[in-house]
Order: C-alpha cells, then structure tokens, then sequence
C-alpha cells in the first residue's frame, strides 16, 4: 500500500504545483516601472481624501454583483475594515447609466469611490442572441455542449464580447454619447443641450482623481474625454479652464484586462487611394489620444495656478497602469511601439495571473479575464503601489492612513 500512497501524493503533489498560478507574484514590464498605488494620495488635500471612478468593461454588471458583493468587499477585506466604515450615498443622475457613491472611511483618512455602470446601455441589444442560451426563455438552445463549452459561449462570447461588437458597431455612437454624459456628470459636471459644463471651482480641487477601468471601459472613458475637451473647446476659454481643472486631478489610470489594441483595430482608417497599399491603423490610438487629453488638461491648469510650483519643477508624469493576465484572450499587454510616451506619461505593464492553470494547458478563461478584482496581489498593487517593500494591508493600511494624514497636518 505504500509504494501506491506514495504514487498517489506524487501526482497530487505535481496536480496542485501545476495549477498554481505563474504571475501570483504580478511581475512589470518594464522591470524597473514604478506607479504609487491609491494610498499613497491620501494627505494630499486638506480633507486628506482620494477619489477613485471605477468604470466596468464588457459583461453585465449590476449594482448587487460588482459594487456591493463585488468592490465594497474587496476594498473592506484589503483595508480590514467593515460595513460601518462604508456610507451609501444618493446616486448621481445622469440618463441611461447609473453612478453609484460610496466613501470609506479608512483611518483618519477616506476613500471616494464612484462607480459607472453602463450594462443597461446594451442590454436590448443582446437580448437579439439569447436564443443561443440553454432554457429557460429567452434561451431557446436545446443542443448539447460540453459544460466549459457552452459557459464561455454563453458568457465570455453572448454576454461579453457582444459588448465590444455593439460599441464598435452602428449603435457605437448612441453608447458613446451616453457614457459621455455619464463621465461628464462622474466628473461633476452638468449636461447641457451644449454638451458638459464643468463648474467653476469645487469643494476639494486638490483631492486626487484616480481612474479604474476594466477592459471595454478605459476605451470608453478615453473616447468619452477626448470629446469632452472638443466641446469644452467649442464653448470658449472659461469652459477649457473649466474641463482643465476638472480632469487636472487625474494622477493614475489603473486598466484592469486591458483592450486597447484589441479595440484599437475597430478604428477608422483612411482610406487610400485606388491602388495604394493599405495601411494598418494604430492599434492603440484611443490610448494615445485620452492620454494626451488629460496631461494637455493638467498642463495648462499648472500653468494657470496662481501659486509657487513646488521645489523640483512640474508634477510627475501621469502613470498608466495595463493589467493582464497572460491566459486572458481578451486583454493586451501595452507594446512600447503603441503606447503613449513621452515626459508627460509613463506607461507599466502588469503581468498578473487570475486563477490556476491546470497542469499548465489551461486557465478558466472566464476567471482569467473577470478575476482580477479579486486577485490578491493585483488589489495590493492597486492600493499601495509597485514599491512591495513599502506596501502595506489590513490594520497597517489604515495605519498609513492615520499617519498620512498627521503628516499633512504638520
């Protein structure tokens, strides 16, 4: 019996070491790539305060699954803290979408979270293929396929991917329009038969901004802002000073299960001339362009500070922040040939792994593309930054946060 027991705790031993994930320790590219993470902004503003906007990507979302059961519980669980430190605010109104508020008080210090859910938005339109669902109605498939099968057909292609089709289709517009008012009032902004209006000043204009986007939602917020700042153009100078200040707060865009490229090659191209070599268009010209928005945006609100720049020149760069899980088919790293550069931006790629890849042939691609707000190691680079040495959780976070604050006191 014990050759066999042996034999038995081999292959078990050599089942559970294959299925453990290669990237649970997120690896950078480049190596030397360095992002501070949303803790290290609190201090900052005299309310020692960090706003956070959580847009999501494809998929439906609802407020139960992704904020509550979702968000709420990874931000409690990492920072240890509980219900009573979370308040529920009013929604923001906006028309088609929803923006769900929440702070959380962490130590002496709070976190502002906005969260755009836009799943209402094509809902209608994927009802057209839930035929292709097993029953109940409206699913109508009565065929058989085998269970990973028909999980990812029904959800990876019919609830997920359709998202980016009708983004990228006729309807592209339509949505595109809507997550614009939607961004333009997560912004505290107002929609005007003119477009957005910015107000004039706000409460806490050294609050920091940080954007969180999944997959489909950083192309929509980019597009969303690179429009924003065309009308804010078009109404004059004082609504451009308006829009600067507004997005000039933005430090860091956190992309969970990036898309860029992917969503990239949706982009219109010219069209050449009869004969002439077609030529491929870039890949992430979304990126590059909502990039250069909100660095233009941040650029000219310094120059229009009337206060001293601090010792040491103009603000670090803006970070952009790519997460992705290798296993991942639909997330992108960010090559270096199409990512914004320049002194203005500094780009990171994360390598990170999601689930387990059994005996090394696959990973769950559903849980590859959706899991990394539950991924452990992605939520302390998120929070605390690509410095592991300095990187904290639990109690010592709110402890950071308690001194964080006593240091802007002084």
């Amino acid at each position: 019996m014990r050759p066999n027991l042996f034999a038995v705790l081999a292959v078990v031993a050599l089942t559970v070491s294959a299925c453990m994930r290669p990237y649970a320790r997120s690896e950078l590219d480049p190596a030397d790539g360095h992002f501070t993470g949303i803790t290290a902004y609190w201090g900052q503003s005299a309310s020692s305060r960090v706003r956070v906007l959580f847009v999501h990507g494809m998929c439906t979302h609802t407020e139960d699954g992704w904020v509550t059961h979702g968000w709420d519980r990874s931000i409690q669980e990492y920072f240890g803290i509980d219900a009573t430190d979370v308040k529920q605010l009013p929604d923001l109104p906006t028309d088609h979408a929803t923006i769900v508020q929440r702070d959380y008080q962490i130590g002496a210090s709070m976190l502002s979270a906005r969260y755009l859910l836009w799943s209402s938005l094509t809902a209608g339109d994927k009802a057209a293929i839930q035929f292709d669902d097993p029953p109940p109605p409206p699913g109508a498939f009565n065929w058989k396929r085998a269970t990973l099968n028909a999980e990812l057909k029904v959800g990876l292609l019919n609830d997920c991917l359709s998202d980016a089709v009708i983004y990228a289709g006729a309807r592209g517009p339509t949505l595109a329009l809507a997550i614009r008012n939607a961004i333009c009032r997560a912004f505290d902004g107002a929609v005007t038969p003119q477009g957005c209006t910015f107000p004039a000043s706000t409460d806490d204009p050294a609050a920091p901004l940080i954007l969180v986007t999944e997959s489909l939602g950083s192309r929509m917020v980019f597009d969303a802002l690179v429009e924003l700042e065309v009308q804010a153009r078009a109404q004059g100078e004082t609504a451009l000073a308006a829009f600067d200040r507004a997005v000039a707060p933005v430090s860091e865009v956190f992309m969970l299960a990036n898309q860029i490229p992917l969503l990239g090659l949706a982009e219109t191209a010219p069209v050449p001339h009869s004969g002439a070599t077609v030529g491929a268009a870039p890949p992430s010209s979304t990126l590059i362009r909502g990039v250069q928005t909100i660095a233009a945006a941040r650029e000219r609100q310094r120059t229009r500070s009337p206060r001293p720049q601090p010792a040491g020149g103009p603000p670090p760069p803006i970070t952009i922040v790519a997460f992705t899980d290798p296993n991942d088919l639909l997330s992108y790293r960010l090559a270096p040939e199409s990512a914004p550069a320049g002194p203005l931006v500094e780009v990171v790629n994360v390598i990170t792994s999601n689930d387990g890849a059994l005996l090394g042939y696959v990973e769950n691609p559903m849980s590859a593309h959706v899991g990394y707000r539950t991924n452990p190691d992605v939520l302390k680079l998120l929070f605390g930054g690509s410095d592991r040495s300095a990187r904290t959780a639990g109690a010592n976070a709110r402890a950071r946060a308690s001194a964080a604050d006593a240091a802007h006191s002084r």
